[in-house]
């Protein structure tokens, strides 16, 4: 998945001229958008509002991810974002809500068991129980700093259209660790809640 992303942010330019990328993405940055094999376009609100304006920029495949202050998420989903970054954002919340793109295979092994998240579908073995779209981003999310919690607040700010809330949050988390339990997992929480910090997948 190729990525454009537009910004003179020093530290953001600096990242990426320094070689570093993120995973299973390729980053191309520049001070504005220009035409180009991207996947994904990530734009400062202002200049996506412009570029709207323009009917063939908008119909060649591109996604959009505007970001810019908060009072104008509303504006830009009605112009036609992907989704929304509120500033301020970093590249962890990029890479969160980018992850929701891809559908690679992911594989890990925990408490000797290895599980498979392919297709919707979170796999032991020859066992397989399906998960929902948001149920599904949620696990892609906290696999992308597995070992480490990861907040509430970027878990929710993070679900698409920002829709998610606390109850919501918790309600996904539930729904996964009965998943988790029905595949086999006895060891545990296999979804700890650590405090004050947010969830952790060991």
């Amino acid at each position: 998945m190729t990525i454009f992303l537009s910004t003179t942010d020093r530290d953001l330019v600096q990242h990426f001229l320094s070689g570093q990328q993120i995973p299973g993405l390729t980053v191309q940055i520049g001070p504005s958008f220009h035409d180009g094999p991207w996947d994904l376009a990530v734009v400062p609100v202002s200049e996506f509002l412009l570029l709207r304006s323009h009917y063939s920029l908008m119909t060649q495949g591109v996604l959009w991810m505007p970001y810019g202050p908060a009072h104008l998420l509303r504006t830009a989903w009605v112009r036609g974002a992907w989704d929304y970054l509120k500033e301020p954002w970093d590249l962890f919340e990029l890479e969160m809500r980018v992850s929701r793109l891809q559908s690679s295979e992911l594989s890990w092994e925990s408490h000797g068991l290895h599980f498979h998240l392919k297709d919707g579908k979170l796999c032991l073995g020859e066992k397989m129980t399906p998960l929902s779209s948001d149920e599904e981003s949620l696990l892609r999310s906290l696999l992308l700093r597995r070992g480490s919690p990861v907040s509430r607040q970027l878990l929710e700010q993070t679900e698409p259209r920002n829709r998610a809330h606390s109850r919501a949050l918790s309600m996904q988390i539930s729904r996964l660790r009965k998943k988790f339990r029905g595949l086999g997992w006895v060891e545990g929480d296999p979804i700890p809640a650590d405090r004050l910090q947010g969830y952790r997948l060991p």
